[in-house]
């Protein structure tokens, strides 16, 4: 009985472990599908991330990571800015895809 109870905790635990690793690869195959395109604007308007940059008050790095969609997450203030600087829309620094 002992042998069996062995048994089924392997069974179980190889069960749980294998669920992880799927659900862990899973989370990190998540496409994220909203992206910023703020340089499609910047290069109509023909202006620079360090125009903006100095223009909004926003530290340039966080305006390179928006440039080049690094960025993992964005405050609505920041957005705010941005759409105030470049008198645009949302639409014209954010897509669904």
């Amino acid at each position: 009985m002992f042998v069996n109870n062995v048994l089924i905790t392997i069974v179980v635990v190889t069960i749980l472990l294998k669920t992880h690793i799927l659900c862990t690869i899973l989370i990190n195959e998540v496409r994220i599908m909203i992206s910023f395109i703020l340089d499609k604007i910047l290069n109509e308007k023909e202006l620079t991330r360090y125009w903006l940059s100095k223009q909004t008050g926003i530290d340039a790095n966080t305006i390179d990571k928006i440039y080049k969609n690094t960025a993992k997450q964005i405050q609505l203030e920041t957005l705010d800015k941005i759409i105030k600087a470049l008198n645009c829309d949302l639409s014209d620094i954010l897509e669904y895809k």
